[in-house]
């Protein structure tokens, strides 16, 4: 297992990565222990396909199942690289999932978000977390570990640290690098280390940005994430006529068939467009 995740670690993975595929691999030799299998080369297909029942009555979400028996197929092939050369069954393959169109907001759904945050001390700060996230598209993650240093306002772009520390630019439009000056000003920041802090002075969280971008939705009346503020900003693109490897590269898509999937919703909006306002579909 250590030799496993030194593995992951220098592919770049995330600790909570790490941390994942640790309990996923622990949770499958525990069970294997629980009905009797001492040794790996004894996982036959039956006590395979009981540890998948045992998965399924767990009550999981079809996409956690789907990542554990994924986190289970790497574990074994790295194994066979190190000379394990069992036929072990969980690396036969299954169907792949449906993939799910993501919630975007409309765009006077985004104005109602903005429009309920205050201008007071906090409210400064909240108003730029909101309007980086939808004016850049960047993973709630990215944005909880944001630098000044990463940040050029002349320039108006900001250098973005995301998965696998691959780097990537993002230009910042104007509501976003107003939003920063102002939350700079009124917080008195002296635009090093960290940009974003919580009331007491650290760091702010990547759950603290969500349940502060949840709160402003809940009072907005609208359903918002982080996650959706990205999906909203990748489909706006679109809608407006960007190409799609411009918004691979600025959501730091590895491959442009994940980007793909913001055509379908963009599409889907176009089209609820064209049947609420064409003439042709009033009479």
């Amino acid at each position: 297992m250590d030799k496993f995740l030194i593995e992951l670690r220098n592919r770049r993975f995330s600790e909570h990565t790490l941390l994942a595929y640790k309990r996923d691999v622990w949770q499958f030799v525990s069970y294997m222990k629980s009905v009797g299998v001492v040794l790996l080369e004894d996982v036959d297909a039956d006590k395979w396909m009981l540890f998948l029942k045992y998965l399924g009555d767990m009550g999981y979400k079809r996409t956690t199942f789907s990542r554990k028996i994924s986190v289970l197929r790497s574990w074994v092939k790295f194994l066979q690289r190190k000379g394990y050369n069992f036929k072990w069954p969980m690396l036969v393959r299954t169907g792949k999932l449906p993939k799910r169109l993501p919630g975007v907001l409309t765009e006077d759904e985004i104005n109602r978000l903005l429009s309920v945050i205050p201008d007071d001390f906090k409210g400064v700060r909240d108003r730029a977390i909101v309007e980086m996230l939808y004016g850049t598209g960047m993973r709630v993650s990215e944005l909880a570990s944001l630098r000044w240093e990463y940040i050029d306002l002349d320039e108006e772009i900001v250098v973005v640290y995301g998965k696998r520390k691959k780097q990537r630019v993002i230009p910042l439009g104007s509501k976003a690098l107003e939003s920063l000056r102002i939350y700079a000003d009124v917080w008195g920041l002296k635009k090093v280390g960290y940009v974003f802090f919580n009331m007491r002075g650290g760091r702010l969280t990547v759950r603290s940005i969500n349940r502060i971008v949840d709160f402003y939705s809940k009072k907005a009346g609208v359903v918002a994430s982080p996650h959706t503020l990205r999906h909203s900003f990748a489909t706006h693109l679109l809608e407006n006529g960007a190409d799609l490897r411009v918004v691979q590269e600025l959501l730091g898509h590895e491959s442009l068939e994940t980007t793909q999937i913001y055509t379908h919703v963009a599409f889907r909006s176009l089209k609820d467009k064209y049947d609420r306002y064409h003439p042709a579909n009033r009479r």
